[in-house]
């Protein structure tokens, strides 16, 4: 990295954590002064109505940045790697920005850079892992997911990426029903078998048949590793 941002897990996560509560209040405020305490309080209880919808529609409007998919992937990987132990995170800024100058999750999202090769690093004591994130644009099935891997990944986009971690944000079925995993991974073992440059090929997801947050390595072999997805949300809140 040319210029990187090192901090601690700790840190990295509080700039997200002050963030997300001051973007709570400045919304709970501004329906404050339209909605009467009582309907704010009933649409919180139900989770229904404009102000529930409006905290949706904030939430999609953030997952859609790529800068905030590779740092709630930064902060999961962190997790999966080196669960209980004391671990730094790292991204590479853009060239005139200095890392002193990131006070904020904003300042950080508004200056990372874009088209690298490495989008973070996590590091602890005894080992440093280097991350490409990638979101998952296939069709979703197990032959789509493979094809589009191979074509817009391995063929067309990198050559050597050896010492990198390729990470893939799987997207979740729209029901909400498991991943039929293992068919994923007999087609990526039928097509992409071969063209793989990278030292590891991982899908991160939601499995939402058993609630757990998985790894799941494809590359060079085929394991797992789960956390139970609402402990993984509290680390990111800082709540466990």
């Amino acid at each position: 990295m040319n210029n990187p941002y090192y901090t601690s897990f700790e840190n990295i996560r509080d700039l997200y954590v002050q963030y997300m509560k001051s973007k709570s209040r400045e919304n709970y405020d501004g329906w404050a002064k339209k909605l009467p305490r009582a309907e704010i309080k009933r649409q919180l209880d139900t989770q229904k109505g404009v102000l529930i919808d409006s905290i949706r529609g904030f939430i999609k409007s953030m997952t859609k940045q790529t800068e905030f998919v590779e740092f709630i992937a930064a902060l999961q990987l962190a997790d999966f790697y080196f669960p209980n132990t004391n671990k730094d995170i790292c991204f590479e800024l853009k060239r005139n920005t200095k890392p002193e100058d990131i006070k904020s999750y904003q300042d950080l999202i508004e200056n990372i850079e874009s088209g690298t090769y490495v989008d973070c690093e996590v590091r602890s004591s005894r080992q440093i892992i280097s991350f490409q994130i990638k979101r998952d644009y296939s069709d979703h099935t197990p032959t789509g997911f493979a094809t589009w891997l191979n074509k817009k990944v391995f063929i067309k986009k990198y050559g050597d990426m050896s010492g990198t971690t390729l990470v893939i944000f799987l997207r979740a079925p729209t029901d909400n029903s498991m991943i039929e995993i293992d068919k994923f991974y007999s087609e990526f073992t039928k097509i992409c078998t071969g063209k793989i440059f990278f030292d590891k090929v991982c899908l991160l997801y939601h499995d939402g048949g058993s609630k757990q947050m998985v790894l799941h390595e494809f590359h060079p072999k085929n394991h797992r590793l789960l956390i139970d997805r609402d402990l993984a949300m509290a680390r990111i809140r800082g709540d466990a």
